[in-house]
């Protein structure tokens, strides 16, 4: 476990050392009542009413 850790951490310092911004989504927390919200965190869109 540990070293999946340390992967994923050594991964997300490359991405943003090149500039990137990257954003975790588990799939648990991926849902019906969710994808709206997910949505606006990868866009940047602001929430709707």
């Amino acid at each position: 476990m540990k070293a999946n850790v340390d992967r994923d951490a050594a991964a997300m310092g490359a991405l943003k050392d090149a500039g990137w911004t990257a954003l975790v989504v588990w799939e648990c927390e991926i849902g019906p009542e969710t994808l709206e919200t997910l949505y606006q965190r990868i866009s940047g869109a602001p929430l709707s009413c």
